[in-house]
């Protein structure tokens, strides 16, 4: 197992870097608006070198009183390009989440709702409201942690079982298990993997957004 940390200052550098202070609370961009284009530079840059095809990981954050929250724990599920693909899907995804991080205001999602809920303009196969809502939860990650695995077997319950020893971060809401395991029955590498991922989270520097 090889274990990697993501930094995500540079994404919010970017989203405050794209304004010009003129506006307190700008509107979400949309994806062929400048801010949102300067944003998935900057996320496709973080991701280039991220490898493996099988992967557990971590968002968190190590807030600036030195508290550490676990926000959200993923796997690469399937996705065709591995890691990077899944961590792209996500940026993706949960703009609005960065953007309410930066500027301090929950009115993101309301506003996300609304904008990929146009019907002329997006064409949602689905009521997406629930979505959004969801990764909205997973806002405020300042680092992500991930580590590869040698093979995609038990992933998936490497997973759940971090989310149960971490507590049910916020983010994994909709993943939680109904009967929780015994900590015999949960696997060894699923608590080495959260073992290490908690004492690098706790060796991080602070960061203030």
């Amino acid at each position: 197992m090889t274990f990697h940390l993501i930094k995500l200052s540079p994404i919010y550098d970017s989203i405050k870097n794209a304004y010009d202070g003129s506006i307190n609370v700008p509107p979400l961009p949309e994806r062929k608006n400048k801010p949102y284009i300067i944003y998935r530079r900057a996320f496709s840059q973080l991701i280039k070198n991220v490898t493996g095809h099988n992967a557990v990981y971590l968002w968190f954050s190590h807030y600036k009183n030195g508290d550490v929250e676990y926000i959200y724990v993923g796997e690469t599920h399937k996705n065709k390009q591995g890691l990077k693909g899944r961590l792209k899907d996500e940026f993706r995804r949960w703009h609005h989440g960065f953007w309410a991080t930066v500027f301090h205001s929950e009115h993101y999602l309301e506003e996300a709702i609304t904008i990929f809920s146009n019907k002329e303009k997006y064409k949602p196969k689905k009521n997406y409201a629930v979505d959004l809502e969801n990764n909205f939860k997973k806002r405020d990650a300042t680092y992500i942690l991930y580590c590869i695995l040698s093979s995609k077997r038990d992933a998936l319950i490497i997973q759940n079982d971090i989310i149960q020893l971490l507590g049910n971060p916020r983010g994994n809401r909709k993943d939680l298990r109904k009967l929780p395991m015994s900590a015999d029955e949960l696997l060894p590498i699923s608590k080495k993997i959260h073992e290490k991922f908690t004492k690098m989270a706790e060796e991080t520097k602070p960061y203030f957004i």
